[in-house]
């Protein structure tokens, strides 16, 4: 009677499995995971594969488990909401974006869209995370806390020009995180006992007749914010700061290998390699606010030497040995 009813017992449990087995197998697979990229200027498409990379090594396969959604506002600000809305119109759990400009714009017309920075600036000083341990909202990843790397910039431009009294700075007013960078420039200026003068220009067609006000000012050298209105025409800002003979430093090394004569950068391929981090505790399930903003570890200094000749500088030989790349 046992020896039967264990019998019994094990047809059951096999007809269980294979129900169960079944319904598996004629269940639809579940739909892949819509995650959207946002960027102010043109396609990355560097930085995205970066991203992309870094996020199949953590079993996350386009097209499989994700389906990824770019959009590109090319440089027309007015664009960012419209295209924020409509990434939100697609069911994606998360949007990865560059630069407090768009944060702000997927912040102000999305209602539940996570955000992942793959750089952006002080967070916390702009108004969207309560702090970097801690950031309480719907945003996190990477942050360009750009104070120290400000000072930076400033005291590669002054070992390169010793005697230099004054400096300038160009910025676009319309960015938000614009503010945070300009009293951080102020700042640093002083501590270097150096004068200082902001600029401000927003559309692309400015940037002559901004140059050629700068140089009717006659400062001993040029620093530019992070902006896509610079990142997006390196050429042209090089130009121009040749053709006004204004030592110029930046925050893109694609500007300096168009022209400037220093940048000084985080290392932007790795903000986006770690933002796959974020995106994969966000997919998991981990509130967006819990996971703390954490900020660049690795900066590349680029010296352009063909720039240099070119305005009748010597750069330092320390400078130059210390360069993770030199422009000849």
């Amino acid at each position: 009677m046992s020896v039967r009813l264990a019998v019994l017992g094990l047809l059951a449990f096999l007809a269980r499995v294979l129900t169960a087995a079944a319904a598996s197998a004629q269940a639809p697979p579940a739909p892949p995971l819509a995650i959207g990229i946002l960027l102010s200027g043109t396609s990355d498409r560097a930085s995205i594969d970066v991203l992309l990379k870094a996020l199949s090594e953590r079993g996350y396969l386009e097209g499989r488990n994700i389906r990824v959604h770019e959009r590109f506002a090319r440089n027309q600000v007015d664009q960012l909401p419209v295209l924020a809305a409509e990434l939100e119109s697609l069911d994606v759990k998360l949007i990865v974006t560059t630069g407090t400009t768009a944060m702000r714009s997927i912040l102000e017309v999305t209602n539940r869209v996570s955000i992942v920075m793959a750089g952006a600036g002080d967070p916390v000083a702009t108004g969207v995370a309560g702090s970097l341990s801690h950031p309480g909202g719907r945003a996190t990843g990477l942050s360009i806390m750009g104070e120290e790397m400000i000072g930076k910039r400033l005291a590669l431009l002054r070992e390169i020009l010793p005697e230099a009294r004054l400096f300038a700075g160009l910025f676009n007013p319309a960015n938000p995180g614009n503010t945070v960078w300009k009293r951080a420039m102020e700042t640093a200026a002083r501590s270097l006992g150096v004068g200082f003068r902001s600029f401000d220009v927003e559309t692309l067609d400015q940037l002559g007749p901004m140059f050629e006000q700068i140089a009717a000012l006659k400062p001993d050298g040029l620093v530019l914010i992070e902006d896509p209105l610079f990142h997006s025409h390196p050429s042209r800002v090089a130009e121009l700061a040749l053709e006004y003979r204004l030592p110029t430093v930046v925050g893109d090394i694609a500007n300096a290998r168009a022209g400037a004569l220093v940048a000084y950068a985080v290392d932007r391929a790795d903000l986006w390699r770690r933002a796959a981090f974020y995106v994969d505790r966000i997919l998991r399930g981990v509130p967006t606010g819990e996971l703390p903003i954490e900020q660049p570890t690795r900066f590349n200094l680029v010296l352009n030497l063909k720039t240099a000749n070119a305005l009748g500088l010597t750069l330092p030989a320390t400078l130059l040995a210390g360069a993770d790349e030199v422009i000849e």
